[in-house]
């Protein structure tokens, strides 16, 4: 299964049932697809607030249309990558 980085912001939150997901604005090219959303599934209960940019670490699943789903593998909010000193 491969395994993608994106650099994103978070658009919104998704609960259903017991299940949570994610979905980032991208604007870009996965495996020859143009892909303009992508949809993941968080496996543990993630923090990650709409409206701030993260790193994630993405394991591919599918593409649907323009939208890639996947599962969080691991993230960062970006502003927690950068020294403030």
């Amino acid at each position: 299964m491969k395994s993608i980085i994106i650099v994103s912001k978070c658009l919104r939150v998704i609960k259903f049932k017991s299940q949570i997901f994610y979905e980032f604005s991208f604007k870009g090219v996965c495996s020859g697809s143009l892909i303009k959303k992508i949809k993941v599934q968080s496996l543990d209960h993630h923090d990650m607030v709409p409206g701030h940019d993260y790193i994630v670490q993405v394991r591919e699943l599918r593409i649907i249309g323009t939208t890639l789903e996947g599962k969080i593998v691991k993230f960062k909010m970006l502003e927690d990558c950068f020294d403030r000193s």
